[in-house]
């Protein structure tokens, strides 16, 4: 939700609607009574003192900012399923002939690894690669020249090696 240029979150509208006109509602435990244990406006507002109507007013934006619970809930159940089918509709969208000349190519392929990464962080892999044979020849190279330090300096092995150890944590 935007106002006036500035984005307001529901931490923002919740700490706006504690501080206005002498609130007596607390809005963390207000949801919580609403979503968590079912409890009615009414009933609500009896716990706090006040009307309601006051409840109502109070909780509207947040809930309006929050969505509709049940569908929060039954994504964050089958986001994985949902990031993959969004990654198939977002690379069929990439190799479509129409869609290619509607929309930049670019903006298909930026959506595309996004969704891409998300779903790897859902199913709990890295989003990128790390090349180990690369990582183990570059520490190999590493300590040949370190034994070749020392030999030069006439030095007894692994006093240079864990100077650069040291260095390196």
């Amino acid at each position: 939700m935007k106002q006036s240029g500035k984005k307001i979150t529901v931490a923002d509208s919740m700490k706006k609607l504690n501080q206005s006109s002498n609130q007596r509602i607390d809005l963390s435990v207000a949801l919580r009574l609403f979503y968590k244990h079912n409890h009615t406006y009414q009933e609500i507002g009896d716990y706090f003192g006040v009307t309601k109507q006051s409840v109502q007013q109070a909780l509207k934006k947040i809930i309006e900012q929050m969505g509709d619970p049940v569908l929060n809930r039954a994504f964050a159940e089958r986001k994985v399923e949902a990031l993959t089918a969004a990654e198939r509709l977002l690379y069929a969208a990439l190799t479509d002939p129409k869609k290619i000349e509607a929309a930049s190519i670019n903006n298909i392929a930026f959506a595309l690894k996004q969704v891409h990464d998300m779903n790897r962080l859902e199913k709990g892999l890295a989003t990128s690669s790390v090349d180990f044979t690369m990582l183990a020849g570059s520490v190999k190279m590493r300590r040949d020249r370190i034994k070749q330090i020392n030999k030069e300096l006439g030095l007894s092995e692994g006093i240079i090696e864990v100077e650069v150890v040291k260095e390196a944590v």
